[in-house]
């Protein structure tokens, strides 16, 4: 094979993959919007917002929880695949994991030590449900936001971005339609709970693919 053609085929590879990752999150953000419209309009103005809370607490302690890991495992992971350095990729896979699993686990345990000891003055009851499932999504949002960087160092955007972009709020629109279809009261600690085996279980496991 010519170099004409090496390139031709490297060059037709990465546009590929390129549109693929483009089309996983305009498409993941379309679908994300529409699950909160349907979050809108199924849950009470109260739910909703109590979610929505709960969420971005996940969101702001599920990222600093990362410190820094998900963007370093692009690098790094990067780095080892052209070296050809395999048991360096194992020990850094590892190393986040383990950082990851313990930093969140700091985390949980302070939200729950909030929710025992904080007042309802402080802390109103109708968060509590939701916070404390939102607690144990902290590591698995955290664990995915880790194996994101680290398929995106193996090249491989789409899985990187599809549990995050994809996945979660798929899962979320489907669980919340099929608690209502079945009657179920819809609250924001059973929108978490959806969040919590949907989410998490999955999209973590996508994320380490």
């Amino acid at each position: 094979m010519s170099v004409i053609s090496k390139l031709r085929q490297k060059l037709t590879g990465n546009t590929s993959t390129g549109l693929a990752t483009l089309f996983v999150r305009v498409f993941g953000a379309g679908i994300g919007f529409l699950s909160h419209l349907l979050l809108a309009r199924l849950l009470e103005p109260t739910e909703y917002g109590v979610y929505v809370f709960a969420w971005t607490i996940v969101v702001l302690l599920g990222t600093f929880s990362g410190i820094g890991l998900p963007v370093a495992a692009t690098k790094f992971v990067a780095t080892y695949v052209d070296q050809n350095k395999t048991a360096e990729l194992g020990r850094f896979s590892r190393f986040s994991v383990f950082v990851a699993v313990f930093v969140t686990g700091l985390a949980v345990a302070g939200i729950l030590l909030s929710l025992q000891i904080l007042p309802n003055t402080l802390v109103e009851a109708i968060y509590r449900p939701a916070l404390f499932v939102g607690a144990f999504c902290v590591p698995l949002f955290t664990l995915t936001e880790i194996g994101k960087g680290l398929a995106r160092g193996l090249g491989r955007n789409v899985i990187a971005y599809a549990p995050g972009f994809l996945w979660r709020p798929i899962l979320l629109g489907t669980g919340v339609v099929a608690l209502y279809v079945f009657g179920v009261d819809l609250s924001s600690g059973s929108v978490m709970r959806i969040c919590l085996l949907g989410f998490g279980s999955f999209g973590t496991c996508a994320g380490f693919l």
